[in-house]
């Protein structure tokens, strides 16, 4: 076939629009196309003056789809602001604020030029195939089938996994209100799974029954997302407007709680966040058979997906940023969905979140009704060209409902299959979600490249097309939709945190593993090895609550009592508690991290967000009659307190004193050993706490009898065995301690003869011995009243030794205070400025 004939009746020739008023599954358009396109270049001194204005195709002989209607349906799949808030717990630990605000900017300029690049190419070849299309058309006679199907099936199963990840965000958000109004409920996976299951068929339903007669879904859709933006942007504002954070921490605070060394590293791999934006925005590209005027209206729903994506997700991020004020919170949630939380912190209300929450499920079920729709019709698109199994039967439309029935229900099997894979592994199912991302790029890449290889000619991009970039402009953006999709490719699969396991590799949005604990999640991911003695009533626990269990009784339990193997609280009561107690289960999850942080700092960060989302749920609780006080709550306070001694916080303070406040209810508790023990920890912290908290709470505490406060150190035992005598040793040494500091708040005198006595005391006890860890307490206050250089030495001394076994980061505070306290010996009363010089709990 020659030139002068293709061009017939019109010099320029314009492929004319080709009509399929029947099944169109006789035409491989793809390979006809562009062997129509061979034939026209064969020869090379003619190629110049061959203009291919435009090819369209129409379903059915009828374009139902309006231009708002289209632009609409592209909106509602990416709905930028919302994607954005289903992912911000991943940016939050991969550069925090930094990620959130300018990692959208950064989006826009990356993926602005990947759309471009898309607009122009659709404003010429409008097709459902999309890509593939026109990497046929594009690549070469001898690869242009290969490539074209590698690149259809990129597309395609990229677009199942941007539809199973919009599937699983509606079960998320369900179940996160189930936690939130009740704490003890344990989710399981089952329950995501039928939720999942169940909306995706509802909404398979509706776009088999119902779509074609109501496709103002998508514009009610488009004004219904975009007016939840604002009123909730609008409404989190206003309820935090007395309590903005500083501007500093929203656009200049960086966070790297991923493992890496290198910032840059998690910076990029935290932008999967501000990547969610756009998910899908190649979603009109695949409806421009179904609407008018495609060759125009494609590019213009491309631009406005992407600008008012942009603005709605920029604009709410650094809404919520300055709203948020304890993002580790957020990113611990109990409920497993942490815009839930920041919506609390900004509203202060339960009512409001959750029915934020409730939009922003309605948001996506909107969201998946348009990604069905497009996903089927690029697999029809594929079926068409009889690229894939089941051609004869994926490729038809059906004649009432006038969709692809076939193609909604193999893409609907395939989500159901892997919806089943989340049962037996949320990791897995998350693995193939996540990968959505990258293949789009990778789809999206390829006929980048190939209309560079073909230099942008006239003859692929005709002058007079409805979307023209000037030549530098569309070099530049076809340029950066390739670097970019190396970019992705690289390190979209690197892991979001180290150490690495087969777990914690990045393709993920949101890990539903998070519901139970973002503790639990991380320690997944660390692969400490389980001790092997492992109690009876661990083993019904998975793996990661069994070990930090486990490591709570081995490492943690055996310092807060006198003697540990003679009877043990915290081992044989609070433990088992934890099985049953949620809450519970959680702290003591939180305490074991501070303990393994102390040799690995990667747990750090994993047990401040784990601590800071305790104290949140303890103060949301406070607003509930029956969650105030009760045996979970009374624990928790007192693990978290035995968390405190480990860290060395300063803020041992308020916890302390939420302890006191809420104990005097104690009473409604039934008797119990539990019971008698808290009672004991209590007077513990009490006892210890309080004269370092301020002088006058400290002589109320130690001026009542001392038995009532020291019933902690009563053992059943033999009053003949040695450990009775080491006892009785410990129980001289807190009195004679509590008598020189009451002596030092009652006078200036020297002390030298009651301290000489207390080190007698305490040297009966060898260092080494069975209870010597418990004197930390005494050692500091002797040492504290000290003026003898012998005295400050052995008392200083003993809690070296004892830090040295143990570890406790109160003890070292301790330490380091003392030179302080010393020089304001004979200016004034260190017990006056102990919560000053000492702000620690050290015991």
């Amino acid at each position: 076939m020659g030139i002068e004939e293709l061009k017939g009746k019109n010099a320029s020739y314009d492929f004319e629009r080709r009509e399929f008023h029947s099944h169109p599954t006789s035409i491989p358009l793809a390979t006809n196309f562009a062997h129509d396109i061979a034939e026209i270049t064969q020869g090379e001194g003619d190629v110049e003056h061959i203009q291919v204005k435009s090819l369209s195709l129409q379903v059915g002989g009828v374009r139902q789809m309006t231009k708002l209607e289209t632009i609409s349906a592209s909106w509602v799949i990416c709905d930028s602001w919302a994607g954005m808030a289903g992912t911000v717990s991943l940016a939050i630990a991969q550069g925090g604020p930094v990620t959130l605000v300018y990692g959208p900017i950064l989006t826009l300029i990356l993926i602005g030029a990947c759309a471009l690049t898309l607009a122009e190419l659709a404003s010429v070849y409008p097709t459902a195939g999309g890509q593939y299309h026109w990497t046929s058309i594009l690549a070469p006679k001898s690869m242009n089938r290969a490539l074209s199907y590698c690149c259809g099936m990129t597309n395609v199963f990229s677009w199942i996994a941007i539809c199973t990840g919009i599937a699983i965000i509606p079960a998320q958000l369900i179940v996160g209100i189930a936690l939130f109004y009740n704490p003890d409920y344990t989710p399981q996976a089952w329950h995501y799974f039928l939720i999942y299951q169940a909306i995706n068929g509802l909404v398979l339903l509706y776009n088999i029954l119902l779509l074609k007669r109501s496709l103002w879904i998508h514009d009610v859709a488009f004004f219904a997302t975009l007016a939840s933006f604002f009123v909730i942007t609008i409404t989190c504002l206003a309820r935090s407007s007395s309590n903005y954070q500083p501007s500093i921490n929203v656009w200049g605070t960086f966070i790297n709680d991923s493992g890496w060394s290198s910032g840059g590293v998690a910076f990029l791999t935290g932008l999967v966040t501000p990547n969610y934006m756009y998910a899908g925005i190649d979603g009109a590209l695949h409806l421009a058979e179904e609407c008018q005027n495609a060759s125009t209206v494609v590019p213009r729903a491309l631009m406005s997906t992407l600008l008012i994506g942009f603005i709605s997700s920029f604009t709410f991020m650094v809404a919520m940023l300055y709203c948020t004020s304890d993002l580790n919170a957020v990113v611990t949630s109990a409920t497993g969905v942490p815009i839930f939380e920041m919506w609390y912190q900004a509203t202060r209300s339960s009512v409001a979140a959750t029915v934020f929450v409730v939009l922003l499920c309605c948001a996506a079920v909107f969201a998946l009704i348009g990604a069905q729709q497009t996903a089927s019709r690029l697999t029809w698109s594929l079926a068409r060209d009889r690229a894939i199994v089941g051609s004869k039967w994926l490729s038809r439309i059906h004649p009432m409902f006038e969709v692809p029935v076939w193609g909604l229900i193999f893409n609907f099997v395939i989500m159901f299959i892997i919806g089943c894979i989340y049962l037996g592994s949320s990791s897995a199912f998350n693995a193939f979600i996540g990968s959505g991302l990258v293949l789009q790029h990778i789809s999206y890449a390829i006929p980048a490249v190939l209309l560079m290889y073909r230099k942008r000619s006239e003859i692929w991009l005709p002058r007079d097309r409805a979307f023209r970039l000037p030549s530098v402009v569309g070099w530049s953006v076809n340029a950066i939709t390739i670097g970019f999709a190396i970019l992705v490719l690289i390190f979209y699969d690197l892991p979001t945190v180290l150490p690495v396991t087969g777990s914690n590799m990045n393709l993920h949005q949101n890990d539903p593993d998070v519901i139970d604990g973002y503790v639990d999640r991380l320690f997944d991911k660390a692969l400490i090895p389980v001790p092997g003695s492992i109690h009876r009533w661990l083993a019904p626990l998975n793996s990661q609550t069994r070990m930090l269990m486990s490591h709570f009784s081995e490492q943690v339990a055996p310092v807060m009592v006198v003697l540990d193997h003679v009877s043990n609280g915290y081992r044989d009561i609070l433990l088992p508690l934890a099985c049953e107690d949620e809450l519970l289960q959680r702290a003591v999850g939180v305490v074991a991290a501070q303990h393994l942080a102390l040799n690995n700092p990667f747990y750090q960060s994993v047990a401040d967000r784990g601590r800071a989302a305790l104290i949140s749920r303890l103060c949301r609780d406070s607003t509930s009659p029956d969650r105030v006080f009760n045996t979970s709550t009374w624990a928790t306070l007192i693990v978290l307190l035995v968390g405190e001694t480990i860290t060395g916080s300063s803020e041992y303070g308020h916890l302390l004193r939420t302890l006191m406040c809420l104990v005097q209810n104690a009473d409604q508790i039934a008797p119990s050993s539990a019971r008698r023990f808290l009672s004991q920890q209590t007077h513990m912290f009490e006892f210890l706490g309080q004269p370092l908290l301020s002088e006058n709470q400290g002589v109320n505490v130690l001026s009542f009898p001392l038995e009532h406060y020291l019933d902690w150190t009563y053992y059943d035992l033999p009053s003949d065995s040695e450990h009775s005598h080491i006892l009785h040793l410990s129980r001289m040494a807190f009195i004679k301690a509590s008598g020189v500091y009451l002596g030092r708040v009652a006078s200036d005198r020297d002390q030298w003869q009651l301290l000489e006595s207390l080190k007698q005391l305490v040297s009966q006890i060898e260092p080494n011995q069975m209870g010597s860890h418990a004197l930390v307490w005494v050692c500091f206050i002797a040492a504290a009243d000290s003026t003898d250089p012998e005295h400050r030495i052995f008392f200083v001394d003993r809690m070296k030794r004892i830090f040295a076994k143990i570890k406790f980061q109160n003890i070292s505070a301790g330490i380091q205070a003392l030179p302080a306290i010393w020089s304001q010996q004979g200016s004034s009363r260190w017990t006056k400025n102990l919560s000053q010089l000492a702000p620690t709990l050290i015991m």
